[in-house]
């Protein structure tokens, strides 16, 4: 099954082809983008792009799989609405995808619990977590995503006994928290939502029988929509 994979919950998105199976993912394409505003409104010149470079059509394309947020209000519009479209002139079933799930995925394992979050602004993060019940199954939710104080985040991991977490710099002022309550934050640089990772979900997804009509499909900001204000992203 071959599937768009398409991520813009921060500023650092990406766009992933890739043709999924049971046991493996074989990556056709990816490309990162910076998301400027200016940037994120010229989404489908990228995956156009991707196209030509690996040498298939859209039409060729067996599912769309987007984040749906929580994450940058403009990134998130932008990449819904193109995904929405090329859905519904194409037929191609839609599918969205939790991405802090998606900034987890790429380290779940068997019964280990795995944290998530990236920056908020206003001193608060997006924070959710993740386990598997089987290697490939799709994730299970321990910590429904949410908009924590960043404290409020890390003191309800230990609540959760959850001792791996992954995610940006944003709570780099905390590492004597992490060391103290032996939490495991191993990413040497900053980690972020993939699209590779949404495509491989929205696969898992797909197989579940989650698949919804592109209409169903609304970014899930988690906070209110302030115009003009700069933390409103």
């Amino acid at each position: 099954m071959i599937i768009v994979g398409i991520e813009t919950s921060t500023h650092l998105g990406s766009i992933a082809i890739s043709d999924e199976e049971t046991d493996r993912t074989r990556i056709l394409g990816r490309i990162s983008i910076s998301l400027s505003a200016s940037r994120s409104e010229k989404l489908i010149p990228y995956i156009d792009f991707l196209l030509d470079e690996i040498g298939i059509d859209f039409s060729d394309i067996d599912l769309i799989a987007v984040s749906i947020g929580p994450g940058s209000f403009t990134g998130l519009r932008v990449s819904l609405a193109t995904a929405k479209g090329l859905a519904f002139s194409s037929g191609i079933p839609l599918i969205g995808i939790d991405s802090l799930m998606c900034c987890a995925f790429p380290f779940l394992s068997n019964n280990e619990k795995v944290g998530a979050f990236f920056d908020a602004k206003r001193g608060e993060v997006y924070g959710a977590a993740y386990n598997l019940s089987s290697q490939r199954g799709f994730p299970n939710i321990i910590i429904e995503p949410s908009i924590f104080h960043a404290y409020d985040f890390l003191n309800t991991l230990i609540e959760n006994k959850i001792y791996f977490v992954t995610g940006d710099d944003t709570l780099s002022s905390y590492s004597k928290f992490f060391i103290d309550n032996k939490i495991n934050h191993p990413n040497s640089v900053n980690y972020f939502p993939d699209a590779l990772s949404i495509s491989r979900l929205g696969y898992l997804s797909y197989k579940k029988g989650l698949y919804n009509s592109s209409y169903l499909h609304s970014p899930q900001y988690l906070r209110e929509f302030i115009p003009g204000n700069p933390n409103g992203r």
